[in-house]
């Protein structure tokens, strides 16, 4: 199986229920701080109106991410819906650069009658994740002095406020003057 579909699959009149799983592989998401861990359901519906075709559904899976605080790998469920239309690929459309507008996140191409779901479904899976993702919200993270995780130990380091960088120590004596 694949989240490749051919158009004339998809009956106008009632479209093409779609309840499917695919192996996490499918979509390429495995780099060292983000991966899928789970294989990637699909439910959902194509309709078609002439040569337009829309997909409407769900997607779940799992990913696993490196926590942007103290560095651990931590898993997330992921359940994300996704909303697309598919339009032919113009013939005579020259490659240029135009401005996106926010309705073209939407909008995906096909060629040979052939819509394939899996830009779509590796785009959402990835724009939902926030941009610094956390273990969990109440991360500590590492000391900065010593890296220790400061979220299963604590460090003899000394705190924030009795550390000076030597480089600003003279703005300190600057500050207790002007007080």
């Amino acid at each position: 199986m694949s989240f490749k579909f051919d158009l004339e699959t998809i009956p106008e009149d009632t479209g093409l229920f779609i309840e499917q799983t695919e192996k996490r592989e499918t979509l390429g998401i495995d780099q060292p701080g983000c991966a899928l861990v789970e294989d990637i359901e699909l439910t959902g519906n194509l309709s078609r109106l002439g040569r337009d075709v829309f997909f409407k559904g769900q997607v779940k899976t799992g990913l696993r991410q490196e926590c942007s605080r103290c560095l651990e790998l931590f898993d997330t469920p992921v359940e994300v819906s996704l909303s697309t239309c598919f339009l032919p690929q113009p013939e005579d459309a020259p490659p240029e650069e135009k401005e996106l507008h926010a309705s073209d996140i939407e909008v995906e191409y096909y060629r040979e009658n052939t819509i394939d779901l899996a830009q779509p479904v590796f785009d959402q899976i990835l724009l939902t994740q926030p941009l610094n993702p956390l273990c969990r919200p109440d991360c500590k993270g590492l000391c900065a002095q010593c890296g220790v995780n400061l979220n299963l130990d604590s460090c003899q380091c000394e705190s924030d406020e009795s550390r000076i960088d030597p480089r600003l120590a003279v703005l300190e004596k600057l500050k207790g003057k002007i007080k």
